[in-house]
């Protein structure tokens, strides 16, 4: 699925299992943050992710479970590598500064806007795994994130 479905997904989810704006934000999830996420708006990428696991969910992102900006943002790179892209290549592509690109691989703090520059040449596929079908090695991840 897209980054728009995998959002679209988890506002179907919220509401169908009667999650509340108040109970997210008393888990760190401002209704704000909830919303733009739900409408496709702009929002910190991080906010996804816990997001997801607030609702028990871990997103999974070319088959790997990712629970994390710093994990995805290793992902990333790995694919776009795997594309045969190397860092300039796609700074040049983007027409982005390095540092644009640092900081989406190495998992630092960026928006939504961004990350869909780059999936628009290193795509990758979204998905929703309940948390209680993970792999241990996986539910270690989830239960520490």
């Amino acid at each position: 699925m897209t980054l728009n479905e995998l959002e679209l997904r988890l506002a179907e989810l919220r509401k169908d299992m009667g999650v509340t704006y108040k109970w997210l934000a008393e888990h760190g999830l401002a209704m704000a943050t909830v919303n733009k996420i739900n409408n496709g708006g702009n929002y910190k990428m991080g906010s996804l992710f816990k997001y997801a696991t607030n609702l028990y969910f871990a997103i999974r992102v070319d088959g790997e479970a990712v629970f994390d900006n710093i994990t995805f943002g290793q992902l990333l790179r790995k694919k776009r590598i795997s594309l045969g892209y190397n860092g300039v290549q796609l700074q040049s592509k983007l027409v982005w500064s390095p540092a644009k690109l640092i900081k989406i691989e190495k998992g630092q703090e960026y928006f939504k806007t961004a990350l869909l520059e780059y999936l628009k040449v290193i795509p990758v596929d979204f998905d929703l795994v309940n948390a209680s079908e993970l792999s241990d090695e996986e539910q270690e991840k989830y239960l520490n994130y």
